[in-house]
């Protein structure tokens, strides 16, 4: 049967049709739900008479329409330290060579970043749910009609994550959240009370929808979000992608690990393991079709139904799971913690997972003007989002592993120069004209001579290209992370603007997860240090590791240095910069003279 990698599937384009629904949550004035028992909207009577004007201001936050317009913004803090548009008081050659002013910027980028993560934007305060994002206005980046009232799996999963690593203790995580709370008027809190409450609410609506549709088998589809949680969304009411949820499954299984070594949050913890345990018995039979091969999309004949039997499931057209890039989170997940005996397989039927993978796995050559022949990994379009999966297993343990992924993001960089794009590609949201509020979705980003599919878009640049660079060199990725935030428009109030054409003539009114906090989940490592560490208390580290050292070897060893191993980092700074002379930055966002 005829397959193509998950990167053709049409939930990217669907996304543009999403951005049109006028969904509005309803919200619950009286909402009771709280952390372990604790009432997180708890007032006594006296306190409402001494703390009334208190009290009024907060209320008027709660009741705060999701879908307002820019007369109703979210209230922030007086107490902001940074100007949203500090990516002017740096250069390139600050954050090369002067590692204070380094830090001083990654402290800037979690402040702004954070401001998009509160009530009403990208996040659903009374059922954790994260929302996709918002809108933003073309003149002043305040939220602008409509909320993207959905979102996905793969959303949830950078919330997670970045929830696992300031619970660990990331200075930049941490100040991600603390900036989200005060923005919320929520100072009186402490950090980790504020993730785990949040954390509470977000469990509390995936067990809700868990009960009431059962055969989503503990995993969500593409969701509408609302306070009391998330429901079905008009062309995802009986199917599920397996590619976002494989993104998610990691995404719990981090967090659960930071929460049981730090010894908090323990009952939390309790909760996503059983949700895993769960989810171990309902993959192999909604997502797995027998030879190997993992369907991209399930159709689910009765939602209602018993997750547990596989004729409740078949393949929603042709498309298998068989890309070695983010798709793979799923398949690992499948191998090293499915049970496969309960769903009538042996357990070397998993085996053949790998063996169907085989084909798409290829290494091609980059031809470098300047650099010579770089050997890389090929990519679908080699947008940089294929690289999800360095955020979230430890590929780079593996040493044929990590020379590649190095060998691609220096081919990313060198394109870049050699072609004169101020900046980096992947699959996002395009940029429209002042007023255009309907942007489509640019799915074929990337780089030509080293993707298998046809590229639509090299003039399309977004800040979140520069996220697999940052994991290979930080310093020279964060460089070509502030080159894109220095275009016209590209900072606002709520943070990093989606995207920009590389004229600098116009940029994507939107604020999403994708396009903005894949990044921040760059900057704090991602959770591979957590799922390491899972995998080696769970025995699964070696068969992981030996995995991957056998399938790239395979495919990519050679006698010496790759092609291009030998290539400096510190020779791939950005050589361009995004002309600023045709639009004014945000109003609301400007530099100060």
């Amino acid at each position: 049967m005829p397959s193509t990698p998950s990167h053709g599937f049409s939930w990217f384009a669907q996304v543009k049709q999403y951005q049109n629904m006028n969904i509005n949550p309803s919200f619950v004035k009286d909402r009771k739900k709280g952390f372990i028992g604790s009432p997180f909207w708890i007032f006594s009577f006296g306190y409402l008479l001494l703390s009334f004007a208190f009290i009024g201001l907060l209320v008027g936050f709660v009741l705060v329409d999701a879908k307002s317009n820019t007369k109703n913004q979210p209230t922030f803090s007086t107490t902001e330290e940074y100007n949203c548009r500090f990516a002017m008081d740096y250069t390139i050659n600050d954050l090369l060579k002067d590692p204070l002013k380094r830090s001083q910027f990654l402290k800037n980028v979690s402040f702004w970043e954070g401001k998009f993560a509160v009530h009403g934007i990208g996040l659903n305060l009374f059922s954790g749910m994260t929302y996709d994002g918002h809108q933003i206005d073309y003149q002043t980046s305040q939220r602008h009609d409509p909320l993207h009232a959905f979102s996905a799996s793969s959303k949830e999963s950078i919330h997670l994550n970045l929830m696992a690593s300031a619970l660990d203790g990331n200075s930049f995580a941490r100040d991600f959240f603390k900036s989200s709370m005060n923005a919320m008027n929520q100072t009186e809190k402490d950090i980790d009370m504020w993730i785990l409450t949040i954390l509470d609410r977000k469990l509390t609506s995936y067990e809700s929808f868990d009960r009431q549709y059962p055969g989503f088998g503990s995993l969500l589809p593409w969701f509408e979000v609302n306070d009391k949680g998330c429901a079905l969304l008009w062309d995802w009411l009986d199917r599920i992608p397996s590619l976002d949820n494989g993104q998610l499954i990691w995404g719990l299984i981090g967090l659960e690990q930071v929460m049981r070594e730090k010894g908090i949050g323990l009952q939390l913890a309790d909760r996503i393991s059983a949700k895993l345990m769960k989810i171990k018995r309902t993959v192999i039979p909604m997502f797995y079709e027998s030879n190997g091969n993992i369907r991209c999309v399930a159709t689910i004949k009765n939602v209602h139904g018993s997750p547990y039997n596989e004729t409740n499931y078949i393949a929603d057209g042709s498309c298998y799971l068989d890309d070695p890039y983010e798709g793979e989170l799923m398949a690992f997940f499948m191998d090293l913690l499915a049970d496969w005996e309960s769903a009538g397989y042996k357990q070397d039927e998993r085996e053949k997972i790998w063996i169907a993978k085989r084909p798409k796995l290829r290494a091609v050559t980059y031809h470098s003007k300047t650099k010579g022949d770089i050997l890389v990994e090929e990519g679908y379009w080699y947008s940089s989002h294929e690289k999800w999966k360095y955020l979230v297993l430890p590929y780079i343990d593996i040493p044929i592993n990590q020379k590649v992924f190095m060998n691609g993001e220096k081919a990313r960089l060198i394109n870049s120069i050699e072609k004169k794009i101020p900046g980096l590609m992947a699959s996002v949201t395009l940029p429209t004209k002042p007023g255009d509020y309907n942007p489509g979705y640019a799915s074929a980003c990337g780089i030509p001579s080293i993707a298998s599919q046809h590229v639509d878009y090299q003039n399309v640049v977004t800040p979140y290209g520069s996220f697999p660079a940052i994991l290979a060199n930080q310093t020279i990725g964060l460089t070509w992370y502030l080159t894109m935030l220095q275009g016209s428009k590209m900072q606002g109030i709520h943070g990093s603007t989606e995207s920009t054409n590389t004229t600098g003539t116009a940029i994507c009114p939107v604020v999403t997860w994708d396009s903005k906090i894949t990044t921040m989940a760059a900057i704090t490592g991602g959770i591979i240090d957590y799922t390491r560490n899972y995998m080696k208390q769970k025995g699964l580290y070696n068969r992981f590791y030996k995995i991957v050292d056998i399938e790239w070897n395979r495919v990519f060893e050679r006698n010496g240095p790759l092609p291009g191993e030998l290539i400096r980092f510190d020779d791939l700074v950005p050589s361009i910069a995004i002309p600023r002379n045709s639009m004014d930055d945000f109003s609301l966002c400007r530099y100060p003279n």
